[in-house]
């Protein structure tokens, strides 16, 4: 953890502009490389400045170009075109990290992405179940009942 908060430093005091994704996964629908990627949280760091941007929507992850899939993404699972939220297919989490960053650049063509941190909700809910309930919107979220609302509020 002091590892990674070194390295944040790192980026809050570049002079220039770095994003830091913090991919949520439902791990209730596992990947190769974790569990469905639901929500996003872009990072955007440098130049003594942090700024937080929450991409959820379906729409936040349409790509403005399409990309195409690796090839064995094309031979077992027929698909012509690569989506962010399937792009943690892969064993090992550096490809996925990679993958994932393609995606994002692709959608957000100016962003250079530092660096993919991964989370599913077994970690969040985990946290909720020893600081307790938050509130978001109206609405007490704690470990217990966290996956069901995050899964209304996507659907």
């Amino acid at each position: 953890m002091i590892l990674l908060f070194r390295i944040l430093l790192k980026f809050v005091f570049s002079k220039k502009n770095s994003h830091i994704l913090v991919v949520f996964q439902n791990n209730h629908e596992l990947r190769g490389g974790g569990g469905y990627i639901t929500q996003l949280l872009d990072i955007s760091c440098g130049k003594w400045k942090i700024k937080l941007d929450f991409r959820h929507d379906y729409h936040d992850f349409k790509h403005r170009k399409l990309i195409e899939p690796p090839e064995m993404v094309k031979k077992y699972l027929g698909l012509k075109h690569w989506h962010l939220r399937d792009s943690n297919l892969f064993g090992s989490f550096n490809e996925n990290a990679d993958s994932i960053s393609k995606n994002y650049n692709s959608i957000y063509p100016n962003y250079e992405v530092a660096g993919v941190i991964a989370i599913n909700f077994s970690l969040i809910e985990k946290i909720l179940n020893i600081l307790g309930e938050v509130q978001l919107k109206s609405k007490n979220i704690d470990g217990v009942n966290l996956f069901s609302e995050l899964t209304n509020t996507v659907s």
